[in-house]
């Protein structure tokens, strides 16, 4: 992150923190990184760095005791930071307290006033979409294998990491596929790679839209997520539209639809009333977007265009690959099975072996996963005709 990226980013949290506009200001010849005017009598100034030592702690604690000892002539009272971007020493936190000036890291200071670290450590232990254990009812866990997505209009192949580079230039992604082909895996591991760094300047919402049946309003969808979640949290409401949010928005097609009709037009109609509150979400927010449904939920691109309330111009679709490639599947296969799979089990798979990730996993279940007795019960259950 630029020294100019990272400034933005504490002044844009301080603003919100103290509801008041941030801004780098001269007094008494002291030049201060960020001062907030809460009210006429009670200011906040924060000194921002990237240096990581003591000595620059000490010339910043000292520019803070200057500039509020001038205030307080002027019967102001000054709340006094000291903003890193790693987390300070001991030393560092010591010799601003002394001072009555607080020292802390970028996270803390974002986390006082959104604790998006105790969210994210919370999302993680809830299930993603539809990637659950079928066994234990808990989250699944498998480690993650890098597929590609094909842009439906080019044909181009976007990975994970093209993703994430799309959603943090506010770009708006559409992720359609079967049920079993990934989704909501994708949705886990895009999670996972944007919350990796503490230090991170965006936050990701995660949200499986299957809970939020009958939501009008963004407020209704944002305020059962984190309630679901037991985390108390209004304060992520004064900042949900802005730009360094991005939402990853699991399942259109499980929000549901309450009504049916043997008329085309009447249920076109009825999806889009199901979709208020997501369209309400979408086109409120600033940031970039995941959305991920079933392939043939809307009769058109057209309709889930409209339904969602998505630009053309702002918006890409991908589609899930149908299966796993062979090296896929043969990663998968390592990277899942305790006890590892050479290369030639491949040869072993027949040749009507579907390898989609769900089935894949299903398999995995049964232990030996190569008994063809194993398949046709499998397959059998699940109605797939050969």
């Amino acid at each position: 992150m630029t020294w100019k990226e990272f400034e933005k980013n504490v002044r844009e949290i301080a603003s919100y923190r103290w509801g008041c506009t941030a801004t780098q200001r001269t007094i008494a010849g002291v030049r201060c990184d960020c001062i907030l005017e809460v009210d006429t009598d009670s200011w906040v100034a924060v000194e921002i760095t990237q240096e990581h030592n003591l000595v620059k702690i000490r010339e910043d604690v000292a520019k803070l005791i200057s500039l509020r000892n001038h205030l307080i002539a002027d019967n102001i009272y000054c709340k006094c930071y000291i903003v890193m971007q790693e987390t300070p020493t001991d030393a560092m936190r010591d010799t601003g307290k002394a001072q009555k000036v607080t020292v802390m890291s970028v996270k803390e200071f974002r986390d006082d006033f959104f604790n998006y670290s105790n969210y994210v450590f919370i999302r993680k232990q809830k299930p993603f979409g539809s990637l659950i254990n079928i066994e234990t009812g808990e989250p699944e866990n498998n480690i993650y294998v890098n597929v590609s997505y094909i842009q439906k209009d080019s044909g181009n192949q976007f990975t994970v990491a093209d993703i994430i580079d799309n959603l943090k230039r506010g770009k708006h992604i559409v992720l359609k596929g079967d049920f079993g082909l990934g989704k909501s895996r994708c949705v886990k591991q895009v999670f996972d790679k944007l919350t990796a760094n503490p230090a991170e300047n965006f936050h990701t919402i995660a949200i499986n839209l299957r809970d939020h049946w009958g939501a009008k309003r963004t407020s209704e969808i944002l305020s059962r997520h984190f309630c679901d979640l037991g985390i108390v949290e209004h304060n992520f409401m004064k900042i949900y539209e802005a730009p360094r949010n991005i939402y990853l928005l699991d399942g259109f097609d499980e929000i549901g639809t309450q009504a049916w009709s043997s008329d085309a037009r009447k249920m076109q109609h009825i999806r889009e009333l199901s979709m208020a509150g997501l369209k309400d979400l979408i086109q409120h927010v600033q940031g970039g977007i995941l959305i991920t449904g079933r392939e043939y939920y809307f009769n058109s691109d057209s309709e889930m265009m409209s339904s969602l309330g998505l630009s053309p111009e702002q918006t890409v679709i991908l589609e899930c690959q149908q299966e796993f490639t062979d090296s896929e599947l043969l990663d998968f296969i390592r990277n899942n099975i305790p006890e590892g799979i050479g290369s030639e089990t491949l040869g072993e798979l027949p040749l009507w072996f579907p390898k989609r990730p769900l089935v894949i996993q299903l398999l995995l279940k049964c232990g030996d996963i190569f008994s063809i007795k194993k398949y046709l019960i499998i397959f059998t259950v699940f109605g797939i005709i050969f």
